[in-house]
């Protein structure tokens, strides 16, 4: 299966300018292509990341139609309050005293950010860092409180049990394509809220868990069950035979990749085996999916972010 792949750069002045501006821009795209029903790490693969107000952002996608998708969106001419809003508010959750910025005065020098054009990474020339020009010297805000529980963290919790040593590093292939795309539709219907990561933990050896963070701003009040009830319009689907084609189709596509998602270190964490790319194509069935979909226990838990 071909691939296309994005990477775009643009430099701003200041480190929090360019840090919001990201989050600005990552938000746009990916809530574009939820509502067009592309899920994440399914159809494409993508970082957005800010180094002293450089922001680069790249994107791998499985056809062109999405690449397209992705240009329209950083073409457009305007940035709205709300797409402000919500950045600083996803910003002000990563650090520890909340960076206190004035709306009206950031609206305006994003959108004036976001007149300068994209330039491809490959033919990227950074101009010098200014010194000292950090989050604390810009126009657009200072460091205010420190941060005290403006957020809420929703953690879905995979766990496997009782499955055999055989189908282990394949279960962890299932978990994270099936927690990813419960993640893209939660996106679509919590557009407030992001993705805030993902983490393993072995508990003993019948037993491996894979949880997913989801944080929404207090704000939204948004509660535990109205996300459980959003998560379980989706996750109500895991059976059905397009998400378990889409979830063999990805890892069989992966598995293919020279350097595939799980390298051997993780997997051997993961299952306590070691199982080749090749080898174990021959366990990617619809049948063992499903298999390993029946074996995993849901928990789902709200916590304040501190």
């Amino acid at each position: 299966m071909t691939s296309y792949t994005l990477s775009l750069a643009k430099q701003t002045e200041y480190s929090i300018d360019g840090h919001i501006y990201e989050h600005v821009i990552a938000n746009k795209i990916f809530h574009k292509l939820a509502s067009k029903g592309y899920n994440y790490f399914l159809d494409y693969t993508a970082e957005c990341n800010t180094y002293d107000g450089i922001v680069v952002f790249t994107l791998e996608a499985k056809n062109r139609r999405l690449l397209n998708e992705v240009a329209s969106v950083m073409k457009q001419a305007l940035i709205s309050r709300e797409d402000v809003q919500e950045a600083v508010l996803e910003v002000a959750s990563e650090y520890t005293r909340r960076p206190r910025i004035d709306i009206d005065t950031a609206l305006a020098k994003l959108n004036q950010i976001n007149t300068q054009p994209w330039v491809k990474t490959a033919k990227f020339h950074s101009r010098p860092i200014i010194e000292g020009a950090g989050e604390l010297k810009s126009p657009i805000g200072r460091f205010g409180r420190k941060a005290s529980g403006d957020f809420d963290s929703f953690i879905f919790t995979y766990a496997i049990d009782g499955l055999s040593h055989e189908l282990r590093p394949l279960a962890v292939y299932v978990i994270q394509v099936l927690a990813l795309m419960q993640v893209n539709y939660l996106q679509r219907k919590i557009p407030s809220g992001y993705d805030a990561g993902d983490e393993w933990a072995e508990y003993y050896t019948d037993l491996t868990a894979y949880a997913h963070r989801y944080v929404v701003p207090k704000l939204s009040k948004v509660t535990k069950a109205k996300v459980k009830t959003i998560f379980d319009e989706q996750y109500g689907r895991r059976n059905d035979k397009q998400i378990i084609h889409d979830i063999k189709n990805y890892i069989l596509w992966d598995l293919r990749q020279p350097y595939h998602y799980f390298n051997i270190e993780k997997m051997f964490a993961f299952s306590y085996q070691i199982t080749g790319s090749r080898a174990m194509r021959q366990d990617v069935t619809d049948e063992n999916i499903k298999l390993v979909i029946s074996k995993i226990k849901l928990k789902i838990e709200k916590e304040a972010v501190k």
